[in-house]
């Protein structure tokens, strides 16, 4: 029957992907409690274009865009004992001829689950590659 009509296939598509009321509120709680199981964490809520991220001058993690529906990161596995450096940068363009003017980020820095730093950036400079870059300390 919706394969004859694509109309109301569309339309039952669309119903089965719309949230329910409460269900990103219940995604958002579920998250916050994943948090606790890391002693540090990043959780990226908007990327354009993508991030790396470097514990001690190590990738170790490449994160492409992302709105909507929060990116966590645990750190643990990657912090050495003592003093650890963190570092986020953000990069704009596709890497292909297109040319892209905007860039954003915003993310969370956890320790546990509390937030113990954030950055939100944006703009329209049409600056390409290597645009925003945070480095912090983390004891561990």
């Amino acid at each position: 029957m919706y394969a004859k009509n694509p109309i109301i296939l569309f339309i039952f598509l669309i119903a089965c992907s719309v949230p329910k009321p409460g269900e990103e509120q219940a995604d958002n709680l579920k998250l916050a409690e994943e948090r606790q199981d890391y002693e540090y964490s990043l959780l990226f809520s908007s990327i354009d274009n993508r991030v790396k991220v470097f514990v001690n001058d190590e990738e170790i993690a490449l994160i492409e865009a992302t709105k909507g529906d929060p990116e966590q990161l645990g750190l643990d596995r990657f912090l050495s004992k003592g003093k650890n450096n963190l570092r986020v940068e953000l990069y704009n363009g596709t890497g292909n001829l297109d040319f892209d003017k905007k860039w954003q980020i915003y993310f969370e820095l956890f320790n546990r689950s509390e937030p113990i730093e954030f950055a939100n950036e944006k703009s329209a400079n049409g600056e390409q590659g290597l645009v925003f870059e945070r480095n912090y300390t983390i004891e561990y």
